[in-house]
Parts: structure tokens; C-alpha cells; sequence
């Protein structure tokens, strides 16, 4: 069995519990999909929009 499965198939592996905090964050910050992007702790509504990207940071800039 590849050592990578392995790891995320025992739970006190280094890769299962980083696996888990990412999939807390996830959850607590509501994201269903990949990309997500936070600048600041504020939600980037597009992550494939570079004029999305630019706004938030302009306005984090003020």
C-alpha cells in the first residue's frame, strides 16, 4: 500500500491530522468548493476574477 494512503488512513499519522484541521477550517469558514480564497479574513467572491482579487485588496489598502 502507497505510504501516502497509508498515512491518511491512520489517525494519528502527521497527514490524518492535518488532513482533519483543513476540513475544520473548511467547515467552520463554510467553503464547499476549491478555490476559495480570504484576504483578511474576507471572502474573495471569485478566485478566477482578477478584478476581484484587486478590489478587495484596495479596499483592504485604505
Amino acid at each position: 500500500e502507497n505510504k501516502i494512503i497509508k498515512d491518511y488512513k491512520t489517525k494519528d499519522s502527521k497527514s490524518w491530522k492535518a488532513a482533519e484541521k483543513d476540513k475544520k477550517i473548511a467547515k467552520d469558514n463554510h467553503i464547499k468548493t476549491t478555490p476559495t480564497a480570504f484576504i483578511n479574513g474576507e471572502k474573495v467572491e471569485d478566485p478566477y476574477d482578477y478584478e476581484s482579487y484587486e478590489k478587495l485588496l484596495k479596499d483592504k489598502i485604505k
